[in-house]
């Protein structure tokens, strides 16, 4: 969702607060000038860079697995919740995971840049950090049962090209290279 909401207001910020503005009081109603779908995504990724780690790897969920509270809203679990890098065996993080934050976070210091330029800045140095990560470790597969495609390949491609926009072309060219050639 992320991607879509930052993509479309990426091409055109004017279009972005006129379609707001068409959809009732579902648009404007914070008062601060930005869409609330902008908001919402914004406050999306705030809880996004808390995923990240020091190291620039990134946990996969916030969960109560192997146990659920079926049936109840995430106000009415009383199961403890912990995050996780995979699944309830514990694991290692996942390039899939460091990737799509990668490519959010890179888009999402673009749409930002000319309305909040210290949060934009944000948004541009986590994802340089999960990308150093994510260099070292493309070949940590997403082990949990409940994901069903393991392969970071297509991930680590979006990542490659964000990254790639995100520093002019400084970083990301390698590997976008590398996912352009024909399989053999």
């Amino acid at each position: 969702m992320f991607y879509y909401l930052y993509r479309w207001q990426e091409i055109n910020y004017k279009k972005f607060l006129d379609l707001g503005a068409g959809i009732g009081r579902h648009s404007l109603i914070s008062g601060d000038g930005a869409s609330d779908l902008l908001n919402e995504t914004r406050w999306g990724l705030e809880w996004l860079f808390k995923m990240q780690n020091q190291d620039g790897s990134v946990y996969h969920k916030i969960d109560t697995e192997p146990l659920f509270d079926w049936g109840k809203g995430p106000d009415e679990d009383t199961l403890e919740r912990t995050a996780k890098w995979t699944d309830h065996n514990g694991g290692v993080p996942s390039a899939i995971d460091a990737a799509d934050f990668c490519a959010v976070c890179s888009l999402a210091a673009r749409v930002f840049e000319d309305m909040d330029s210290i949060f934009s800045e944000t948004c541009r140095q986590a994802p340089l950090l999960s990308w150093t990560w994510l260099c070292a470790n493309s070949g940590n597969l997403q082990t949990d049962p409940y994901y069903t495609d393991n392969d970071p390949a297509q991930e680590i491609f979006w990542a490659a090209a964000e990254i790639y926009v995100l520093t002019l072309g400084k970083q990301g060219s390698e590997l976008i290279k590398q996912y352009m050639q024909p399989p053999d």
